[in-house]
């Protein structure tokens, strides 16, 4: 069977063709309710975004709330809510990345805020392990630490409750002839 060649001046070639990858979805804006397209170029665009607002924001304390303090002030900001950043991040390995990055610079940022008491020390120190993956592994250790410690002390209560009966020997007859 022949293949029919179509002229180049036909309906056919001046039907709009689609610009979008094959995997195209969209993401709802959260504020403005829109369907907004995302494939491959969007991603690796918001990874550039996202790597520049974290390193811009990383100084600034005159306003906390405006500034790179949680990863989701970021995506919230776009209009992405949760699951559809988190499903983009795992599609698309630049973004991971700047993910990856952005943590590390927010928790580096919210450390610094702790240090000079712009941000309260105790929360930092309690999520710090959101953000960097040596405070992560730390903290684990901890944690089994704390889980050892814990075991130990209950065998120990465990071995000093127990309740001996002491019955007294019964007494000797003493033999006088040996004084």
């Amino acid at each position: 069977m022949k293949k029919k060649s179509i002229p180049k001046n036909t309906k056919h070639n001046t039907k709009k063709r689609n610009v979008f990858s094959p995997w195209t979805q969209f993401y709802i804006d959260i504020y403005a309710g829109n369907k907004i397209p995302v494939n491959a170029h969007y991603l690796d665009q918001l990874a550039l975004e996202l790597a520049n607002w974290a390193w811009k924001n990383r100084n600034n304390y005159e306003c906390v709330a405006e500034n790179a303090i949680t990863l989701q002030d970021f995506y919230y900001s776009k209009g992405i809510g949760r699951q559809s950043f988190y499903n983009f991040v795992a599609r698309n390995p630049n973004l991971k990345e700047a993910r990856d990055n952005a943590l590390e610079i927010i928790g580096a940022h919210r450390e610094r805020g702790g240090l000079w008491r712009k941000i309260d020390p105790a929360l930092v120190s309690k999520t710090m392990s959101k953000y960097d993956a040596s405070e992560r592994k730390l903290e684990k250790w901890r944690t089994k630490l704390k889980t050892k410690v814990l075991n130990a002390q209950a065998n120990l209560n465990n071995s000093n409750n127990k309740e001996y009966i002491v019955t007294p020997e019964p007494k000797k007859p003493v033999d006088e002839s040996k004084k």
